[in-house]
């Protein structure tokens, strides 16, 4: 009798067992028959879920915006001009190629060649009238005030005096001819744009006098004047700018300085100044 007690009991519990496994696997088949049923329903709204995360993830990352080169407008490539005569930065290429830093000499000089140009027989320049060409010039605020050294010898040829507050020139300092042509008899812009917040303009100049020759940028040029000593000095500076002028094609081969200036508010400043490509 107790063995047909345990066989029954043990029927009993395989069962129970068995009615457990089969609901679990109903249970399962209906879940995975429900997920699929939904996901088909659901399909479209879930891409458009994903299209957004990626979206926003993409809009939360820093882009790179692109530099496009922006061809300037003849207004803004004569405010550009107008700006380099004003200020005598129209030879200043040729001494300085980078960019403008405090600690520059040529700009220095170029504060003087300016105050030379607005009030003739200056004896003392001061510091101040210095710095402030230096600002809105350039846009420096912290210039480096020194001896300004000649860039024909690297000697001073003007002093700063401290207890005075001003620079003088250096009169011990040997005469050499000066520094040819600051002043241009005429120009050629061979490109003007725009690129990110840099406004670029190459510039092809013609220098010269009588007494010193005549130059495209820093090449000399070996042009037989008619009737040279007949001509007046106008006369001369007319016929080589039409000179230049005719044969501009051949002088666009040489390479031109390329201003960059920074526009902040309606004042542009230089940034930098280089020998441009052809």
């Amino acid at each position: 009798m107790k063995e047909n007690n345990s066989e029954n009991k043990s029927k009993k519990n395989n069962k129970k067992v068995i009615n457990i496994l089969i609901t679990i696997i109903v249970l399962l088949i209906i879940f995975i028959s429900s997920l699929i049923v939904y996901i088909v329903i659901n399909k479209d709204k879930l891409n458009k879920d994903d299209k957004v995360k990626n979206n926003k993830s993409t809009n939360n990352k820093q882009v790179e915006p692109i530099k496009e080169n922006i061809t300037l407008s003849e207004y803004e490539k004569e405010e550009l001009i107008s700006f380099i005569n004003r200020y005598k930065l129209n030879y200043l290429a040729s001494k300085v190629n980078g960019n403008i830093t405090r600690a520059d000499n040529r700009i220095l000089l170029n504060s003087i060649y300016y105050i030379d140009s607005i009030s003739s027989n200056n004896i003392s320049y001061g510091v101040e009238d210095i710095k402030g060409y230096i600002n809105r010039v350039f846009n420096i605020n912290d210039i480096e005030i020194k001896d300004i050294l000649c860039p024909l010898d690297n000697e001073v040829l003007y002093k700063y005096l401290p207890d005075g507050y001003i620079y003088v020139l250096n009169e011990t300092h040997q005469g050499h001819g000066g520094e040819l042509l600051v002043d241009d008899i005429a120009h050629y812009v061979t490109k003007a744009e725009k690129i990110g917040d840099k406004y670029i303009i190459d510039i092809i100049y013609l220098y010269g006098s009588m007494m010193d020759g005549y130059y495209v940028n820093d090449e000399e040029l070996n042009v037989s004047v008619d009737s040279y000593i007949e001509m007046t000095p106008e006369e001369e500076s007319n016929y080589m700018k039409d000179y230049f002028f005719d044969h501009i094609e051949e002088f666009k081969e040489i390479k031109p300085y390329e201003y960059t200036f920074v526009k902040n508010g309606n004042s542009y400043y230089l940034y930098s100044v280089t020998t441009g490509e052809k």
